[in-house]
């Protein structure tokens, strides 16, 4: 599973129609960016609560305590759940107290959620919503629930439709999921001069352009001819920025998609904001903010240290990471005599696994970023190792995750930045939306 994790967690713009109260999750913990998550649930909207419970550490406990909580009025609005996410399909957030899947991001039984939590999930009904939170309380008859709708807040975690649709048949009853299909980016706006206030604090969104390479030891990868770029990772800077304009990127098109084709991204952008350093990993190697126009002056006049704000400093990144894949206890009739055995081997385990077939749900290789199961073979380099006895195999690829983090821009507002500002009492600002959910160029709908 690719790990580009977001590190910025979002909150959601109201849409409901319903006068109902909507309630937030964002798990506690050492991640200070949940934190952020939750004030900026409490401080946007009247109409959204989070739900404040340090007890409250999965999905299923966040829908129980709104059922038997006698003080939350029914019915509710929507939900809104935060967590880190993976276009892969996969949420940091623990779904169920249940689950017996085991995590292969590293706990077993499953301390995040993976397809096949969503799927033990449906199952045991264990995060179904119940139709109760949406419909009067007696003494009142019930009647038909009030729809709703549930919204993720998790980065491109709607670049997975299969992942959203079995998440949706989880919670059974919402009218519809939403999903970011963009990195998710939240900032606070703050004051310039001392003592340092909150102003405002407002969410965008940033592409996430990504290039796959196998992995190769570097001594190696230095010594393969330039003309086999492609089969290891880059070691310079030309070497990114020509696959990067190769690989043809495009911006989002103007309204309706599909019918208007997005514009290509020029190779100024690649040049700009991929680093000399390429072949660093860990923190992103590259990130700095920049000054985006917003098209519009969302000061009010009534604060005398603000008397404009016609843009907003967003951050651009440029990441490498290293994701691997491991295949393992594939059982062998003798220790393989070399490494084309080996591959031999592992491609037979691979196609035979049913977590790698294609009518499987959400293959493994998808997960990997492939579309086919032999590109996801020949993406990773493969390192292979034989048990003493030789009767069992196990197999681990690697492959290196080049990924540029720019703003989403709207084509049809001159290029304005897409985002969302929620003034905070006596800032001089002024509440200004134009992120919407409902734009499926943004937002993925189950």
């Amino acid at each position: 599973m690719r790990e580009t994790k977001s590190t910025y967690s979002a909150v959601v713009v109201r849409i409901s129609n319903s006068m109902s109260i909507d309630y937030g999750f964002a798990p506690y913990g050492i991640d200070p960016h949940y934190e952020n998550a939750r004030t900026l649930l409490r401080e946007r909207d009247p109409q959204t609560k989070v739900i404040d419970d340090i007890n409250i550490k999965d999905v299923e406990t966040f829908i129980k305590h709104l059922r038997i909580e006698s003080s939350i009025k029914k019915p509710i609005g929507d939900l809104v759940i935060v967590s880190h996410s993976l276009d892969s399909g996969w949420m940091d957030v623990d779904l169920d107290t249940t689950s017996t899947v085991e995590d292969k991001v590293g706990s077993d039984p499953a301390e995040h959620t993976t397809y096949e939590v969503l799927v033990q999930a449906a199952r045991d009904k264990s995060v179904r919503i119940p139709d109760s939170l949406h419909q009067k309380p007696p003494p009142d008859p019930p009647g038909p629930p009030i729809p709703f709708d549930v919204h993720i807040r998790g980065c491109r975690i709607g670049k997975s439709p299969p992942f959203v649709k079995k998440l949706k048949e989880a919670f059974h009853s919402p009218n519809i999921v939403t999903a970011p299909i963009h990195f998710h980016f939240v900032a606070p706006y703050l004051s310039k001069r001392r003592p340092i206030k909150l102003w405002a604090s407002f969410e965008c969104l940033l592409y996430a352009f990504q290039i796959l390479r196998p992995h190769v030891p570097i001594k190696k990868a230095k010594k393969m001819p330039r003309s086999e770029t492609g089969k290891r990772q880059f070691l310079n800077k030309q070497e990114a920025v020509e696959a990067f304009d190769k690989k043809g990127f495009e911006y989002i098109p103007k309204k309706p998609p599909p019918t208007v084709a997005g514009t290509k991204v020029p190779i100024q952008v690649w040049k700009k904001w991929i680093p000399d350093n390429v072949i660093d990993m860990g923190k992103p190697l590259y990130q700095k903010y920049e000054n985006i126009k917003l098209g519009v002056d969302i000061a009010d006049g009534s604060n005398r240290d603000l008397p404009h704000l016609t843009q907003l400093g967003v951050q651009h990144q440029f990441r490498h990471e290293l994701d691997k894949h491991e295949q393992s206890s594939i059982k062998t009739a003798a220790k393989p005599a070399n490494k084309a055995e080996e591959k031999e081997i592992l491609t037979k385990a691979i196609k035979e696994d049913p977590l790698f077939q294609d009518d499987y749900g959400l293959p493994m290789y998808v997960r990997h970023g492939y579309t086919k199961v032999e590109d996801f073979l020949n993406g990773l380099n493969w390192f292979c190792n034989p048990s003493k006895d030789g009767k069992l195999l196990t197999c681990t690829g690697y492959q290196d995750v080049y990924t540029v983090l720019v703003p989403v821009l709207d084509p049809d507002n001159n290029n304005n930045l897409f985002c969302n500002v929620f003034p905070f009492p006596g800032s001089g600002i002024k509440l200004y939306k134009n992120l919407s959910v409902i734009d499926g160029r943004l937002f993925h709908r189950a």
